[in-house]
């Protein structure tokens, strides 16, 4: 259960908790609960191939959510629980840049770099080094696919967009 995770986490943790590490660490955390419960249960590719589209699946697992349907909301916690078995916050000192890493499904690693910024949006600059982390990474999990996101509660410039765009990865920005 991700709630005792956390909780576990912040009970555990030694860390100041004014500190920038753990407001990181909590950022992190928050993150990768958002991307577990908001986001990679709607790209499960086995739903995605049940529904033929995403759309679909997106409409389908949502209307359920909503409607609070058991058939719908057992699916939906099955699939957030497997998502957050499958996504671990790894950032720490000497992490290279990779704070939550995972997998999509048997060919996708997902990779996660986390920007606690207060004021400063994404520039091509974060891009560029999310891009760096990715391929060091691929060089040794060669055979996977990869899905890059880099989360932040600021916005994001258009230099950066348009480096997400030039580069041949699949990048994603979220903002949380």
């Amino acid at each position: 259960n991700y709630s005792k995770q956390i909780i576990a986490y912040l009970k555990n943790c030694k860390t100041p908790r004014n500190s920038t590490v753990f407001k990181g660490k909590t950022y992190e955390h928050t993150v990768k609960r958002e991307l577990v419960f908001k986001l990679l249960p709607f790209c499960d590719t086995k739903a995605l191939n049940f529904f033929n589209s995403y759309d679909s699946a997106y409409s389908h697992l949502l209307e359920g959510y909503m409607k609070e349907d058991q058939h719908s909301l057992n699916n939906f916690s099955k699939l957030a629980a497997y998502y957050n078995e499958k996504m671990k916050v790894v950032g720490q000192s000497f992490d290279k840049g990779v704070d939550i890493v995972g997998s999509l499904d048997d060919k996708t690693v997902v990779i996660v770099q986390c920007k606690n910024y207060a004021m400063k949006k994404i520039t091509g600059k974060e891009i560029r080094e999310c891009v760096g982390i990715t391929s060091l990474y691929k060089t040794t999990n060669f055979q996977q696919q990869s899905l890059t996101i880099i989360a932040s509660p600021s916005g994001i410039t258009e230099d950066a967009i348009g480096d997400m765009n030039k580069f041949p990865l699949n990048i994603m920005y979220v903002q949380i």
